[in-house]
């Protein structure tokens, strides 16, 4: 929060009026430790931006950012790591220290890997200025690990672009393209072996230590957050049954059921939440036909995704999109 105070202050913008405005904890100015609901931050750099009338304040805010250090303990976990695709791997792992609402996600394929980041919306109708201020923050934080001269291939965006991209391209240095399938940056395979000139190889026996304490008030305790987290970078995939969500959080199903009891919500309570999180974002975004969400979301036919959708939202995801498609995304 002091660097969107100091950032905002520069636009014109009174910060702690804009933080009560969205109901944000004041105090956030002076404790940058105190968790803030993610969708109270989306508010506040959408309201930002309309303020301001920058449709690309997202994106300058992640520049501000002072990239590693910004990122905590997870920037100091990922600076000693061997190469950039172990700096990733150790985003991906441990993005909860961080944001709770993120998740990251590496695939590859023919010489050519996509680090896609999927944001959940939390209900927000609108996540435009804080899924750019993330990628923003986290192409610069690549930067700083690899060198300030390597760019990606190019920039992918599920919103549509909001008048010129120049802003986009000159931040990124590379094509950026709006109306996409997700968010997610391109880049040749070869660049995530790219060794990391200011790794320290003494350090990294820290980086063996479980780290998820330091975001848990309750330590060995598994948050409901922390599971949708998880599940966001398994629905893509279509792995995310219970036992795998389990084992990639190093436990065993029953014990996943355990903690998520103590959160007072069930897996498949959970599971419905997040589903419907994405696919919102899915149909906002206009991309994707209806019958690929419902691939991407797990769903075995395009029928069962609808009759899904239709008994959690009222009506069609076809007319769901037709309702929001005049609206902001």
């Amino acid at each position: 929060m002091v660097r969107y105070a100091n950032f905002a202050r520069r636009l014109g913008l009174d910060p702690l009026a804009m933080l009560r405005a969205v109901e944000i904890d004041t105090a956030a100015l002076a404790s940058p430790d105190l968790t803030i609901a993610a969708f109270k931050v989306y508010r506040l750099l959408e309201l930002s931006a309309n303020l301001t009338g920058l449709q690309d304040f997202g994106l300058r805010l992640g520049q501000e950012s002072g990239s590693l250090s910004y990122l905590g303990a997870l920037g100091a976990l990922a600076r000693d790591e061997p190469t950039l695709r172990d700096a990733l791997l150790r985003f991906a792992h441990d993005t909860h220290l961080h944001n709770t609402c993120m998740a990251l996600e590496i695939a590859e394929a023919r010489g050519v890997a996509v680090i896609h980041v999927i944001v959940l919306a939390e209900g927000e109708p609108t996540v435009r200025q804080s899924t750019e201020c993330s990628l923003s923050v986290l192409h610069l934080a690549m930067r700083q690990l690899i060198g300030a001269a390597w760019s990606p291939t190019s920039i992918q965006f599920m919103h549509r672009c909001a008048g010129s991209d120049q802003p986009h391209r000159q931040v990124f240095g590379c094509p950026v393209h709006f109306s996409a399938e997700g968010n997610a940056f391109v880049l040749p395979a070869t660049d995530l072996d790219l060794p990391l000139p200011a790794a320290d190889s003494g350090l990294r026996v820290y980086a063996t230590v479980d780290m998820g304490s330091l975001a848990l008030p309750d330590r060995g305790f598994v948050s409901s957050d922390r599971v949708k987290q998880t599940m966001l970078r398994l629905l893509p995939l279509g792995r995310c049954r219970a036992d795998v969500v389990a084992r990639t959080l190093a436990m065993d199903r029953r014990t996943l059921h355990r903690h998520l009891a103590r959160s007072g919500k069930s897996y498949t309570e959970l599971l419905h939440e997040t589903r419907l999180e994405l696919a919102k974002q899915y149909l906002s975004a206009g991309a994707l036909s209806v019958t690929d969400i419902g691939g991407l979301l797990g769903f075995g036919s395009v029928n069962n995704f609808s009759r899904w959708f239709a008994t959690q939202q009222g009506v069609a995801p076809s007319r769901w999109r037709a309702r929001v498609q005049d609206g902001p995304t």
